[in-house]
């Protein structure tokens, strides 16, 4: 039977701690998955703990590439070789819980539904470190916009694709291996951006995204993280991004994302952005007004989970 579920694993260098990783996924209480490890050409013991794993459970598949494709497309390998509907990324150096597909599977089936994610737990060991993306309330869909307002305005919902299940389709159709000119080479050597366009680009297809406001993934934070070894720089990708996304499908939102971002890191980075992404006819903020006026109508929005039309 073709698995319901492809949970993706890219590697590189995680030999003590692929292990737990690959036993948080096969002891989901949904069996009728598959796990799909690509080694990015591991240098250490990775592949000799990959080939234990699968002799012991025909449901990870595991692949070795001939040299390093850099993490992005070790990615996209992953989703070549998924065969499930939906599926679901966990790097190889976070957990997830027993139940996390038991949990989200109802939502992605939903009408609507581009993806679910759920609240997570980052820090240096599992059971003892901060939750984020929990938000207040019951399990339920969001109204349309809702999770982009969040990247906007900086709340904590995620950007990585571990902390969410998707359609398959979509993780093909909208992973970026290149991008705008003047980031697409970090973009492919950090990750950071592919990923948060992930979840952007599966909302605005479907509309929706589900919550659920359980712990079920914990992402490790250690020096070899690139998230935690190049913090400002992955911030930075992030914006750039965020504003490529809105430059393409929300022009006029952009304008007040810009004024936000020289709010809080002037003007030089506002150009920066905007040389970077090739965005000439990008709206220049000039003065607070505007970007007061759609901060507070835009927080209300947020808080209350109902979209608000920008203005024209």
């Amino acid at each position: 039977m073709d698995p319901k579920v492809s949970i993706l694993v890219p590697v590189y260098n995680r030999e003590n701690l692929i292990g737990p990783c690959l036993e948080s996924a096969l002891t989901q209480t949904v069996e009728d998955i598959e796990v799909v490890a690509c080694d990015n050409c591991s240098t250490d013991g990775t592949w000799d703990v990959l080939e234990d794993y699968a002799a012991r459970d025909p449901r990870l598949r595991i692949l070795r590439n001939t040299h390093n494709l850099g993490p992005v497309r070790n990615w996209a390998r992953c989703i070549e070789e998924a065969r499930a509907p939906y599926a679901k990324f966990l790097f190889s150096d976070d957990l997830m819980a027993q139940s996390y597909l038991e949990r989200t599977m109802p939502f992605i089936a939903l009408p609507g539904v581009g993806l679910v994610f759920t609240a997570s737990e980052i820090g240096e060991e599992p059971g003892n470190s901060p939750v984020h993306f929990s938000f207040a309330g019951t399990p339920g869909v969001w109204e349309p916009g809702r999770f982009l307002l969040g990247h906007v305005f900086a709340y904590d919902v995620p950007v990585s694709p571990s902390a969410a299940l998707f359609h398959t389709g979509d993780l093909r159709d909208h992973l970026v291996t290149n991008g705008p000119a003047g980031v697409a080479p970090e973009f492919l050597r950090t990750g950071a951006g592919p990923d948060v366009l992930l979840f952007l680009e599966s909302e605005h297809r479907w509309g929706r995204v589900a919550h659920v406001p359980e712990n079920l993934v914990f992402f490790r934070a250690h020096p070899g993280s690139i998230s935690i070894r190049e913090n400002e720089a992955v911030a930075s990708l992030y914006r750039r991004a965020i504003a490529w996304f809105l430059a393409r499908n929300h022009p006029t939102l952009l304008h007040c994302y810009l004024s936000g971002i020289r709010w809080q890191m002037g003007m030089a980075e506002i150009l920066k952005i905007i040389d970077d992404l090739g965005l000439s006819s990008a709206p220049v903020p000039h003065g607070m007004g505007y970007m007061m006026d759609m901060i507070h109508r835009r927080r209300r929005s947020f808080h209350r989970g109902k979209s608000v039309q920008p203005y024209a």
